[in-house]
């Protein structure tokens, strides 16, 4: 019971580590950028996106590292099935969204890609370095293909610069990246330990306490936009984001030390994929996804996360 309670305490901590250390360093890392006049859609697309997956970032190397494999796959696929799935579904569920061309055809399509890549690179449960070198250089070219689209835009010019590069920014910015590291040891530590104590499998973990934990910052990103009513920031947010957990992390992970992948990942890969083919269909339906397919979405997530658990 004790060692239940610590772990649960880990994970708790790791949250707050996890949420306000990725804050931290989007925040910083864009006043960073703003300073040497950096437009404001190349930092969405590569800072802002990037440091969202941070928290899957540190999740996944400290799993693969420490020969966790089941845990740091399961953490990216049930952080894509928060994004695109619950947090989607239930945004779409509180006003429907309207769907841009580009979305489809290029992030839809090559996030679908690239499941279907890592689902045949799995087909032999294992993840090695050369799948881990191909997703990073699919990462690779796709922020060159937003940055060449994105980059003549209007740059941040100093009057519109709300703050200036402070020394007490750069100390917050290390200071955020140290807390997602810190606290993506903890959330692997805790969620092993309350495996260990209720015998639930890695991989059931990974879709549940550590993808939750991981995908705060779209969570807060979701609650903002839906507030704010720009549903199309959260929905390019959350494609990118998915894009960014497959390539950069998963690709770091498996270049960092190679995993086995067990049958129950591959099903969760295949049923991923899957659930992106209707998504996309969707999305192509009138270019708007409508309430009754933000049910539909939502309930295929949830039944994905109790299927493993059974």
């Amino acid at each position: 019971m004790e060692t239940t309670l610590i772990s649960l305490a880990y994970v708790l901590l790791s949250i707050v580590f996890l949420w306000k250390g990725s804050d931290w360093t989007v925040d910083k890392a864009s006043a960073l950028a703003a300073r040497y006049n950096i437009s404001e859609v190349t930092i969405g697309v590569t800072v802002i996106a990037f440091g969202t997956s941070l928290p899957e970032l540190a999740a996944s190397l400290t799993s693969a590292i420490k020969q966790h494999g089941d845990l740091a796959l399961s953490n990216v696929v049930g952080s894509n099935i928060f994004n695109l799935g619950i947090i989607l579904g239930l945004a779409v569920i509180v006003a429907p969204l309207n769907v841009r061309r580009e979305s489809l055809l290029r992030d839809g399509l090559l996030l679908l890609g690239i499941s279907l890549f890592l689902v045949l690179s799995s087909m032999d449960l294992h993840l090695g370095r050369v799948t881990g070198l191909i997703l990073l250089l699919l990462m690779g070219g796709y922020i060159i293909a937003l940055l060449r689209q994105y980059g003549a835009q209007r740059r941040i010019t100093p009057r519109s610069r709300k703050a200036s590069f402070t020394a007490t920014d750069g100390i917050k910015l290390l200071l955020g990246l140290g807390m997602v590291v810190t606290g993506g040891h903890l959330i692997v530590e805790g969620a092993l330990g309350i495996g260990a104590a209720m015998g639930i499998q890695e991989w059931a973990l990974g879709l549940s306490v550590t993808a939750f934990g991981t995908s705060l910052p779209e969570i807060v990103v979701c609650i903002s936009s839906v507030i704010k009513r720009k549903q199309d920031i959260l929905f390019g947010n959350l494609l990118g984001s998915d894009v960014f957990n497959f390539c950069g992390v998963l690709g770091l992970a498996c270049l960092t030390n190679p995993f086995r992948v067990s049958p129950d990942a591959l099903m969760g890969l295949l049923m991923l994929t899957g659930s992106y083919i209707l998504l996309l269909l969707f999305m192509r339906s009138g270019w708007r996804l409508a309430r009754g397919e933000g049910v539909v979405i939502l309930l295929i997530s949830l039944f994905r996360e109790i299927y493993f658990f059974l």
